[in-house]
């Protein structure tokens, strides 16, 4: 049992630091983010949602240590909830709906690129001119290759499909949007071990927020503040400044340590149980083992007394109780190896990137049961070693 709690233990632990190890495809540390859901009272159109966002990006720019900011419409990976849309109209091409596949899509300031370091693989990045000029839009690679398989997406115009309207109304067809650069595949999923997916970046544009969707993201966006302070100061220094815009505005305010801890929650509650559960056993199996080590040894005295007065020597005696102790752990170790075979099977779910018979770690645990075991036999070994021949025969 001992054997099987370690190995099982050793299998988390390893597949925990998998996960932290993660590459994310941008840099989350240091990243400050604010988020704020506008009640519709008081905001009750996108063009009053984007004066509070925009005075709040105004005034979060004096940060202590602000290094960029950003807004967008949904927050930053990998805890995304961005909208999902299946369709894009592509210029040039006729439009089939529903072949293109799933793409996220996410509304962003000119700075969002720079404030989370994603780099920017082909064309460029949003600029300030993009937010008054044609609109623009930047696909990661995966909506690259999506949408424009086979040759370069820079330069290409796209926009959201013209949705029938009710009443015999005209309908308004969405505005064109031009291909200014191709970004890195990132981590945007809601967990850290989830594969990039297609994403499309729209640049926000000026008193417009959320009017890629018509209006229904006019209630949410979210700050995103880079910083060389200490993060803890840049998250009081926003708190302060969205109370001072609007008292009555909840906000929710993170750094990248706690969305880490966030997503990480699970399976470090998991190795934790399984680590003090084994830490236990191993100690039960350690103070067993000397037990009964130390029971032989006294049975034994007699035996022992006399194999020394005929001239066995002491490392013979310890030998011998090590042996008994080793057949013991031996036994149990092939048991132990069954049991946690069957056992950890129900493991497979909670582990990312490590097999459930991983030799390292079935090794380490192994090397860690003798260890100890080996420690608590030595003191028993160790009186059978220096039994003193005239005394024990004489209680005897």
């Amino acid at each position: 049992l001992t054997l099987a709690l370690l190995g099982g233990s050793a299998l988390v632990l390893r597949s925990l630091w998998n996960v932290v190890s993660v590459p994310l495809g941008f840099d989350a540390e240091r990243i400050v983010t604010l988020s704020a859901t506008l009640s519709r009272v008081r905001y009750p159109t996108s063009e009053h949602g984007a004066v509070f966002f925009e005075e709040l990006l105004a005034r979060a720019r004096i940060a202590p240590g602000a290094v960029s900011i950003a807004l967008s419409d949904s927050p930053p990976p990998p805890l995304s909830s961005v909208t999902r849309l299946t369709n894009f109209e592509v210029e040039g091409r006729q439009y089939v709906p529903n072949t293109q596949g799933v793409f996220r899509v996410r509304w962003v300031t000119p700075q969002y690129f720079e404030t989370f370091r994603i780099p920017v693989v082909r064309g460029r990045g949003f600029q300030d001119v993009d937010v008054t000029g044609e609109p623009a839009v930047a696909l990661n690679k995966s909506a690259a290759r999506a949408l424009f398989a086979g040759e370069s997406a820079l330069g290409h115009r796209m926009r959201l499909p013209t949705v029938p309207t009710i009443s015999g109304l005209k309908p308004i067809p969405a505005p064109w949007h031009t291909v200014v650069g191709v970004t890195a595949d990132i981590r945007n999923g809601q967990a850290l071990t989830d594969e990039p997916s297609a994403e499309i970046y729209f640049v926000a544009r000026p008193g417009k927020w959320g009017e890629l969707y018509a209006g229904l993201a006019a209630s949410r966006g979210v700050l995103s503040l880079r910083t060389s302070a200490p993060p803890a100061d840049a998250a009081t220094f926003l708190r302060q400044t969205a109370a001072a815009l609007d008292p009555k505005q909840l906000v929710t305010i993170e750094t990248s340590d706690d969305v880490l801890a966030t997503l990480t929650a699970q399976p470090r509650f998991v190795a934790s149980l399984l680590t003090a559960f084994a830490a236990l056993a191993l100690l039960l199996a350690a103070a067993g083992l000397y037990s009964v080590a130390s029971y032989l040894v006294m049975q034994r005295r007699r035996d022992m007394a006399v194999r020394v007065a005929l001239g066995a020597a002491p490392r013979d005696l310890a030998g011998h109780v090590v042996g008994e102790a080793g057949r013991w752990i031996i036994g149990g170790a092939v048991i132990g190896s069954a049991l946690g075979w069957m056992g950890t099977r129900a493991l497979q779910s909670q582990l990312y990137e490590v097999r459930v018979l991983d030799p390292l770690s079935w090794t380490g645990a192994l090397l860690a049961l003798a260890v100890v075991l080996v420690i608590a036999v030595f003191r028993p070994a160790y009186r059978a070693a220096h039994v003193d021949p005239v005394a024990a025969l004489r209680a005897e």
